[in-house]
């Protein structure tokens, strides 16, 4: 159905193209009419100026006039009116009628018009089958769906919330998080998640609430690298090189030096001193 609807748009557009152009050579018609309309208007008063300057006799005035007059008449908008060209009418519907033809023809060929349609519940009992291999936003329809049959399956809400995570759904994942922590408020990994999704609403920055978040996952897991890094990060946005070496000396001993993690890490230390 995408290709049909991406066919759909492109001969759409592509109808759109000619309506525009057969606008705009009518348009471009009646300015010619308005700009020699404006020549005549000038001549006449050259020739008013001439008269009165006594370079031209009242005879030769009247003659100039009237002829300027004539030629103003036969290009005034809404006098004599360009004709459209023959044909243009009939190549407008022609285009409307082929695009309706090609899109009977492509539904036909790609869609389902005797299917009827599959309600949102149907669809997520059959993602549910197959849980493993959805998207992030359908992942999150199925999870959203455990937490409303069992609203106290901490699992179910740590799940939603990783399904929103992933998809960039934060303020979801927040929501998510902070009720799978009303359910087990013991549990770091959930408060550090926590953090790093109000992380991301703030753009990277650690705010207040997410360097709460951090340090209440550290006060449960002195040694869980997500906080460390974190706090390290929200020492180094406050100047506070020695905090944030503090934070980050256990995980420089426990990652490979080559590691891409362990140079961006001394790269902003050195930055802050």
């Amino acid at each position: 159905m995408i290709l049909f609807w991406m066919t759909i748009g492109l001969l759409g557009a592509g109808l759109s193209v000619l309506v525009i152009a057969v606008a705009a050579r009518e348009r471009h018609g009646a300015g010619e009419q308005a700009l020699e309309a404006e020549v005549a208007r000038r001549h006449l008063a050259e020739i008013d100026a001439l008269k009165l300057a006594g370079l031209i006799d009242d005879e030769g005035h009247a003659a100039a006039r009237a002829e300027t007059a004539r030629r103003l008449m036969a290009h005034v908008p809404g006098v004599e009116p360009a004709a459209p060209r023959p044909g243009d009418g009939r190549l407008v519907l022609m285009a409307v009628m082929a695009v309706m033809a090609v899109s009977l023809g492509l539904y036909a060929m790609t869609g389902s018009p005797g299917r009827a349609d599959q309600p949102h519940a149907a669809r997520v009992s059959e993602w549910a089958g197959i849980e493993s291999e959805l998207d992030p936003l359908r992942a999150s329809f199925v999870a959203e769906r455990r937490t409303r049959e069992q609203p106290g399956d901490v699992d179910a809400w740590r799940t939603l919330a990783r399904t929103r995570f992933e998809g960039a759904d934060y303020i979801g994942a927040i929501s998510a998080f902070r009720r799978a922590i009303m359910l087990e408020p013991e549990d770091a990994v959930t408060w550090a998640r926590l953090g790093e999704a109000i992380t991301r609403t703030h753009e990277g920055q650690v705010s207040a609430d997410a360097e709460a978040a951090f340090r209440q996952a550290q006060s449960l897991d002195s040694d869980l690298p997500a906080a460390r890094y974190f706090l390290g990060l929200a020492a180094i946005e406050r100047g506070e090189r020695e905090e944030a070496a503090r934070q980050w000396q256990p995980l420089f001993e426990r990652l490979n030096p080559s590691d891409p993690r362990v140079r961006a890490m001394q790269a902003l230390l050195g930055e802050a001193r």
